[in-house]
């Protein structure tokens, strides 16, 4: 079978339900059966019992459309989202409704703290320990200045008490690696530079990343004969070189390799991707080089986009996604539907449970849902998405966010980029 990005399958692996191509398109053309719900975008089937039941089972939330809302018998608690549960189920503090009706509108104990969003109740002792317990954050907020742990603890900087004896031990145990910051490593350890923790000095220059963010393989004086000089001071182990693989973490060991006549060169990280990957309408290469001067005609099922000319599923225009990369896909569109006063209106049309709102998810599929939230002090906030991740991701070197905004303005000593 044929793949719209150009990959093979075996015929047999079409309409089985698995996403066998990687994106889709070998369940995209097939007919559910009546006791089934056929999904919008990737177009699988899904029993037909999830429609409507306050998941996203499909992932794209049309499983979740247009839904009417069911009475409950007298034994039955009616959630939000038209699930019926056991009345007994109600305030349990189980999400049994799945967007946490049914934990809110209860009372919480003296020795329970209630979350804002959800409701629902959970111990006192999780309020500000620097842990979002709520997924909301609301146990994170109003917080004074971090409580005095007592003598045989050491106090995080994010609040967290832990025991003394964690500190200094090589292990994040504070959550944010401020047990490990301040440590004073013994002539046979090399620190980190980020994290502060200490590794064994015969890690440093030895061609593996030990340290998370790469400062163990930076500034190596020369490397031996058996290993790869990378262009920001690193040491990897030669046969890394040219195996398609960013070993050096600046793509320096594969700039200058020779791809063969199945392959296709990328242009700014020189590595080499399979020929079939070449305007199949994915950024393969990372910098787009591999949907440049493509056809300048799309199928009748594809879309064009504006900038790079590349082809896209048509299914992918209006879906709430920066899929073309220039948001061509997402121009023109018509206003996204109304949705209930117990549901968020996603910007790609979908509608998803309230309290699903800023939970760190992307709930909608196009991140709408987490883009206006606030971040605590111990977060970083992505660009793109609005997102929150933790601030130890910052200039890790890793582009946890996807849009990358968590590795700019970064110093030299933080970031190989």
């Amino acid at each position: 079978y044929s793949c719209d990005n150009g990959h093979c399958i075996t015929a047999g692996f079409e309409c089985d339900n698995d996403n066998d191509c990687g994106d889709w398109s070998d369940e995209r053309h097939c007919v559910c059966s009546s006791s089934r719900f056929k999904c919008e975008i990737t177009g699988r089937c899904i029993p037909g019992s999830f429609k409507c039941d306050g998941d996203n089972d499909c992932g794209d939330n049309s499983d979740e459309r247009n839904c009417s809302y069911s009475n409950c018998r007298t034994s039955q608690y009616s959630c939000d989202n038209g699930r019926c549960i056991a009345a007994s189920y109600e305030c349990d503090s189980d999400n049994d409704c799945r967007d946490w009706s049914d934990e809110r509108n209860c009372e919480c104990s003296s020795s329970q703290f209630k979350c804002e969003n959800t409701g629902r109740c959970i111990l006192a002792s999780l309020e500000c320990d620097g842990s979002n317990d709520c997924g909301d954050n609301s146990d994170e907020l109003n917080c004074s200045a971090p409580s005095s742990c007592s003598t045989s603890q050491y106090t995080c900087d994010n609040g967290l008490c832990i025991s003394s004896s964690y500190e200094c031990d090589g292990d994040n145990d504070c959550r944010d690696w401020s047990d490990e910051k301040h440590c004073q490593c013994s002539s046979a350890q090399f620190k980190c530079e980020v994290t502060g923790r200490c590794i064994p000095t015969s890690y440093k220059c030895d061609g593996d990343n030990d340290c998370e963010d790469r400062s163990d393989e930076r500034n190596c004086s020369s490397c031996t004969e058996l290993e790869f000089s990378c262009d920001n001071g690193g040491c990897i182990t030669v046969i890394y070189e040219c195996d398609s693989h960013n070993d050096c973490g600046d793509w320096s060991d594969e700039k200058h390799c020779v791809c063969s006549s199945s392959q296709f060169k990328c242009e700014n990280s020189g590595r080499c991707i399979s020929a079939s990957f070449k305007c199949d309408g994915d950024n393969d290469c990372g910098d787009n080089s591999d949907e440049r001067n493509c056809a300048s005609e799309c199928s009748s099922s594809q879309f064009k986009c504006e900038n790079t000319g590349r082809c896209v599923p048509a299914s992918l225009e209006c879906d709430g996604s920066n899929d073309c990369g220039d948001d061509s896909d997402e121009l023109n569109c018509s206003a996204p539907s109304s949705c209930s006063g117990s549901q968020y209106s996603c910007d790609n049309g979908g509608c998803i449970t309230g309290s699903y709102e800023c939970d760190g998810d992307n709930d909608c599929g196009d991140w709408s849902d987490e883009r206006h939230c606030e971040c605590s002090s111990s977060q970083f906030k992505c660009e793109n998405s609005g997102r929150c991740i933790p601030g130890p991701y910052k200039c890790d070197t890793d582009n946890d966010c996807g849009d990358n905004s968590d590795e700019r303005n970064c110093s030299s000593s933080s970031s190989t980029k």
